[in-house]
């Protein structure tokens, strides 16, 4: 999913928020086949289908939009106005939808979990890219000393401070 895919989404899902504040404030299930009527409303700006269609599945699959589908619960058109009622069986695929969307976020922490503390728990490792130790260089010659750490202090050099 890109940053593009994600902006058309968003765009369409806000397209449709403006549009049909009454069918969308609240999160009241929506009727069935919302979709159909959402195609047939002509508006010049209004986004691709397929984008709708990705709009209103995010919304649909929202836990809080989930846990509104009670049974007896009414649906709602474009205009806000009553469409239907929810079953029983929706309701019950509703309660599984949010079990398994549990489910699913406790594995995925878990996993994170796991993969934080294995990131702790490892042992460093040099980096190659870590700066090469300064070189002393031999002032007569004019190239690196072999056995002088760059830490050696002054007066091995045999320099004399005035």
């Amino acid at each position: 999913m890109t940053v593009e895919w994600k902006q058309k989404r968003q765009n369409a899902a806000d397209w449709l928020f403006a549009q049909f504040p009454n069918a969308f404030e609240g999160l009241p299930p929506l009727k069935v086949g919302i979709f159909n009527d959402i195609r047939d409303f002509e508006c010049e700006s209004k986004p691709a289908g397929v984008w709708i269609r990705r709009a209103l599945r995010m919304h649909t699959s929202r836990m809080t939009y989930r846990k509104h589908l009670t049974a007896g619960a009414k649906r709602v058109d474009l205009l806000g106005e009553p469409a239907g009622e929810v079953t029983a069986e929706e309701e019950e695929k509703a309660i599984e939808g949010i079990a398994e969307q549990r489910q699913y976020n406790r594995e995925n922490a878990k996993r994170k979990r796991a993969a934080l503390s294995k990131a702790k728990n490892k042992k460093p490792t040099k980096d190659k890219a870590i700066k090469a130790k300064p070189k002393v260089l031999d002032e007569i010659n004019d190239r690196p000393m072999k056995c002088l750490n760059y830490m050696t202090p002054a007066f091995i050099f045999n320099e004399s401070k005035t």
